[in-house]
């Protein structure tokens, strides 16, 4: 949600906007969403969320993002490599598996 910056050399990867020009901006990417200037309604959404869910169903929501994500690193650890693991091998709500491995095969 809103701007972001970034340094010249990054400049032409930051996506654009299909229909909305935006001033001074050279970029060879499409649009990522919608909106060209972000999407003011993250806002009420997540506040929505939040109070539909209450502080037990944010605990329990967490909770589960942290089972699921640990199991999925566990169940693919052997075929990918798990990065952005804490010092006790785990990760946190989200798993990041690097597949360059199985981009390269996929190349050759």
């Amino acid at each position: 949600m809103g701007p972001i910056g970034v340094k010249a050399h990054l400049a032409p990867f930051v996506p654009g906007h299909s229909v909305v020009q935006i001033e001074g901006m050279l970029t060879r990417q499409g649009a990522v969403s919608a909106a060209p200037f972000g999407s003011a309604s993250i806002l009420p959404i997540s506040w929505m969320y939040i109070r539909m869910m209450g502080a037990e169903g944010l605990k329990q929501a967490s909770q589960n993002a942290i089972l699921n994500a640990n199991y999925i690193a566990t169940r693919l650890k052997d075929a990918y490599p798990v990065l952005y693991t804490g010092r006790d091998g785990r990760v946190a709500h989200e798993c990041i598996l690097d597949i360059r491995p199985a981009e390269r095969r996929d190349r050759h």
